[in-house]
């Protein structure tokens, strides 16, 4: 079944909410150009605000669910307003969590940066960024565009998609690299705020919808990155399951309503890895680790302010973010 058949069937749930007013909407459809939505803020759930817990943890199955919120509605086409892009926005909020997050997933991307294997870590969210807004400029600023997943483990059987931005310090992940160790330089290069920025609606599914997903950036009007979730080196099912195993070792495992799972980006960084000779030619160079990591750095020309990354989904949605003036 095509993405948007299951749209239609309600097997997949489609989400967004309204900028000025925080009102949930149920997306009956959108393109490019916009949405087709209806307003469902507490109607299936006897007047209290929808959470996403609700939905993740509820028994209650998707068309189910979709069917409670047009209960009130007894003429859809009627009571669906069209709205642009620019007037919606992520419906939940995922701010002052931390996420699960996957690098190296896709083989374009290791080819790129010479890391062979995956790394999974642990990035804070603060104050994400959502389309249409602007994120603060940093030296070393780079984009990496993901599919997030928002999914309770103890009920993994409904799963929520979005467009997600894991941008990247490069300068902090370079200096605190550590070949050995990976993990804590990727974390202390990905959690600053306004790391993370967020697509404009939220698709519940199963499974099934993974493979289905795609979507593209621009940046400054060029194509950088075409990601498609079948390229993917890991499937659904072991992102789920290697974040079990990392909630395992913790030594105070932290109590969760849900948990939000970043699962990695195909190639078209702007940082690339140094081969082999490259790297001890510019420890010879500089006979300093330290110097040698500087200019690497050097030759990448990063985000600059008043930059435009555009996103483009047919499953996740549209939208762009922008560099602020310095």
């Amino acid at each position: 079944m095509s993405f948007q058949k299951s749209v239609e069937s309600g097997e997949v749930i489609v989400l967004s909410k309204t900028k000025t007013t925080d009102e949930i909407l149920l997306v009956i459809s959108f393109n490019e150009d916009g949405l087709k939505a209806l307003p469902v803020s507490g109607t299936a759930l006897g007047g209290k605000s929808l959470e996403l817990s609700d939905i993740l943890s509820s028994d209650i199955s998707l068309p189910n669910l979709r069917a409670s919120f047009l209960a009130n509605s007894r003429d859809l086409k009627s009571s669906a307003k069209t709205y642009s892009w620019s007037e919606v926005k992520f419906p939940f909020s995922l701010d002052q969590r931390v996420s699960w997050a996957f690098g190296m997933t896709y083989l374009d991307h290791q080819n790129e940066t010479g890391i062979a294997e995956s790394v999974l870590f642990q990035k804070e969210i603060q104050a994400p960024v959502h389309m249409g807004e602007r994120i603060s400029w940093r030296p070393h600023l780079d984009y990496e565009t993901e599919v997030g997943l928002l999914v309770d483990l103890k009920k993994p059987n409904k799963v929520g998609y979005f467009l997600a931005v894991d941008f990247t310090d490069r300068g902090v992940q370079v200096m605190n690299y550590v070949k050995s160790q990976p993990a804590p330089s990727f974390r202390k290069a990905k959690s600053f705020a306004q790391g993370l920025g967020l697509g404009s609606i939220a698709v519940f599914g199963d499974a099934r919808v993974w493979p289905m997903l795609g979507a593209d950036l621009d940046w400054n009007g060029q194509r950088v990155q075409a990601l498609r979730a079948t390229d993917c080196a890991i499937p659904i099912q072991g992102f789920l399951e290697r974040v079990k195993e990392g909630q395992a070792n913790q030594s105070t495992p932290a109590a969760r309503d849900f948990d939000v799972i970043l699962t990695g980006t195909p190639g078209g960084v702007i940082f690339r890895g140094p081969s082999t000779w490259e790297s001890v030619r510019l420890f010879l160079s500089t006979f300093s680790m330290t110097g040698a990591k500087k200019a690497w750095l050097s030759r990448f020309a990063f985000m600059k302010p008043q930059d435009r990354l555009s996103f483009k989904s047919s499953e996740l949605g549209y939208g762009e973010i922008q560099v602020a003036p310095d």
